[in-house]
């Protein structure tokens, strides 16, 4: 969902949560808000760039609310598969 708002981070997340949790859907998804900033920010900080060319379809970005420890990511997504996965602030990057 895009839209403009003068509210602080916080409370906009706890507002979206809430219409979230109206549904009753019984889902843990939790809101996250990005400014057009931190957008492009995302994209020109993308760990995995030869990737976004070659086969952007098995790029993905997966946005947190709270900063990721990097060392900790990487120890939790030990596999023997190709797939690659970057934690940079409050985002995961994965390359499929």
């Amino acid at each position: 969902m895009l839209f403009n708002a003068s509210a602080p981070e916080a409370e906009l997340v706890a507002g979206l949560n809430a219409v979230i949790a109206s549904f009753g859907l019984h889902l843990d998804n939790q809101a996250f808000i990005r400014t057009p900033d931190e957008m492009a920010r995302i994209i020109a900080n993308n760990p995995f760039r030869e990737a976004a060319e070659a086969r952007p379809d098995r790029l993905v970005a997966m946005f947190f609310n709270e900063t990721l420890e990097a060392d900790l990511v990487q120890s939790a997504l030990k596999h023997d598969g190709a797939e690659r996965f970057q934690a940079i602030g409050r985002v995961l990057y994965g390359d499929y």
